[in-house]
């Protein structure tokens, strides 16, 4: 990211938060092609990694179009028991992942300049055009695709958790850093298992032996 789109993506955040009392309308966002995969998997750990796209659900977009979308996600758990497994933002797939997929919000021809960053526990990724280059995204277009590593370092750790907006002032669209439109999502929770030990499987097998042999008697 050069030191000049630095700049004018601070300046946009900067003037988007100023500008930020909240419309009447708001852009509605979905979690889509929601994935956990393994790389390791045990009775007691894991590491892996979460990915999934955000999509357009609504068509609350601007005519005129608009030429920076913004999100801010945090990770929790369903049930809070204060053991937690650690998630940590792939900075670098993610700013590469959303421009990549099929039905990105901003047109190839058109080249943006796509962010992503960890604030404390929440994780944001932007995308913004030089101004004047507004873009009106279609409905069920893809505006970012996360990935999110993940490590399980005991037991407790395993279960299920939620994807859900994090700070409100950095989930939005807005055009000309002056027309904002919010954006509200709907949270997605997905599950982080255990492989099964070795001994449950063993006494999976010997209980389904015993009941073949039942039968044949």
């Amino acid at each position: 990211m050069t030191l000049r789109n630095a700049c004018t993506f601070c300046f946009a955040i900067a003037l988007a938060i100023v500008a930020g009392a909240t419309p009447a309308r708001a852009a509605d966002l979905v979690i889509s092609d929601l994935l956990v995969s393994y790389q390791t998997q045990t009775a007691t750990t894991a590491t892996g990694q979460l990915t999934f796209n955000i999509r357009l659900a609504s068509d609350e977009s601007d005519t005129l179009g608009f030429d920076l979308f913004s999100a801010q996600l945090l990770v929790r758990e369903m049930i809070a028991d204060g053991a937690k497994a650690s998630f940590t933002l792939n900075e670098s797939a993610t700013e590469a992942a959303g421009p990549a997929k099929d039905g990105y919000w901003i047109a190839d021809a058109i080249d943006g300049t796509s962010n992503a960053s960890s604030i404390g526990d929440e994780f944001r990724f932007s995308d913004f055009l030089i101004l004047g280059d507004a873009f009106v995204p279609p409905v069920n277009a893809v505006v970012a695709g996360f990935a999110i590593d993940f490590e399980v370092t005991d037991a407790d750790q395993f279960g299920t958790y939620e994807i859900a907006s994090g700070n409100a002032s950095f989930n939005f669209f807005s055009r000309d850093l002056i027309i904002i439109t919010p954006t509200n999502l709907e949270a997605a929770s997905f599950e982080i298992a255990p492989i099964p030990e070795p001994a449950t499987g063993l006494l999976l097998l010997v209980c389904a032996g015993e009941v073949i042999r039942r039968r044949r008697r």
